[in-house]
């Protein structure tokens, strides 16, 4: 278990600690509490562009493009926690192993063959 998970092995699901990464001197990491025991490593590379002036953009696991830090955690950050908050709270959602959903599942669909449970 990285240090990183464990510092945020206690904290509030969506929260996250943006560290240096191993990748190299332009590389950054964020490690994200996502879910209870569900931990994201993004990778963040800081690349120069050429222009007059000086300017940098963090590219975020090799796809994605941003200015800025604040950028990274208002367009990706937050719209993933905020998907996440719906997705907990709908009234579906369960924590079991999937093994004891599958059963569930399998129950509901014989006690109305014509129904499709999810």
């Amino acid at each position: 278990m990285s240090y990183a998970v464990k510092l945020l092995k206690n904290a509030r699901n969506g929260e996250f600690i943006i560290r240096p990464s191993s990748k190299g001197k332009q590389y950054l990491a964020i490690t994200w509490k996502f879910f209870d025991d569900i931990f994201v490593h993004l990778s963040l590379k800081e690349e120069i562009q050429q222009s007059d002036k000086f300017q940098t953009k963090l590219v975020l696991n090799d796809r994605e493009e941003f200015d800025n830090f604040d950028e990274v955690i208002e367009r990706y950050i937050i719209p993933c926690n905020s998907h996440m908050n719906v997705i907990k709270d709908h009234r579906k959602f369960s924590r079991k192993p999937l093994e004891e959903i599958e059963k569930d599942l399998l129950k509901e669909k014989e006690a109305a063959a014509d129904s499709i449970p999810y």
